[in-house]
């Protein structure tokens, strides 16, 4: 018997909703040999990015010397979550967030327009998604969360290549998901769950990434 009444799977399919960043290596599976075929087993060859759908960004991923995918023991992937719902229709700003009760260590998954529109799991890249200010991330920063996650393939502005966000974050060890999708997932405090690939040396790392509800009710994603 499953001991969770509800899991919220957040991550995108590789393959049919996932969304390739312009210029990195896209997502393919390759039939080796199937069985259909007459061999005696099914096999695939898959090629992509370590950023290929739902995702984490290490530090190394932008920062020189940063830590890797293997720095990390895997209880830094399961941690208290709240999902935040965001209404400003271009970014995340300082004024949605200066009442958000989260707690240092803790993750802040941002709900915008791009679950809502169908962004994160549409599998072609739009220039045009919300993203994270570099404000915004300031204050991430200065809250001490342990995760910042966001419902499409980048957390910066398109065509912003001083990538102030990722910088902001990861500098500060926050870790950065991305390629989440939560439509279905309504605000409030959760358990996430994204373990990576044991990929040594990974500046990123695909990941399957699950809310689990929190015990005791939710609290409000955005006050």
């Amino acid at each position: 018997m499953n001991p969770f009444d509800t899991i919220y799977d957040i991550s995108v399919m590789l393959g049919k909703e996932s969304v390739d960043y312009p210029g990195d290596p896209p997502y393919g599976r390759e039939v080796v040999c199937a069985i259909g075929d007459g061999a005696p087993f099914a096999l695939s060859r898959l090629s992509m990015s370590a950023h290929s759908g739902t995702h984490i960004d290490f530090p190394a991923h932008f920062i020189r010397n940063g830590r890797t995918q293997e720095a990390y023991d895997a209880s830094r992937f399961m941690l208290a979550a709240q999902v935040v719902e965001i209404r400003d229709p271009v970014a995340i700003r300082p004024d949605e967030l200066a009442r958000l009760n989260v707690k240092p260590g803790e993750a802040l998954l941002f709900k915008t327009d791009n679950s809502r529109k169908g962004l994160s799991k549409s599998g072609l890249f739009s220039g045009n998604y919300v993203y994270l200010s570099s404000e915004g991330a300031a204050v991430c920063a200065k809250r001490g969360v342990s995760l910042v996650g966001i419902d499409y393939i980048s957390i910066d502005r398109n065509g912003d290549e001083t990538f102030p966000a990722h910088r902001s974050l990861l500098e500060n060890d926050i870790l950065i998901l991305e390629g989440i999708r939560l439509e279905g997932v309504s605000p409030g405090a959760y358990t996430l769950v994204c373990l990576p690939l044991n990929i040594s040396g990974g500046e990123a790392s695909p990941v399957r990434a699950v809310l689990l509800p929190r015990s005791g009710g939710s609290s409000p994603g955005i006050l």
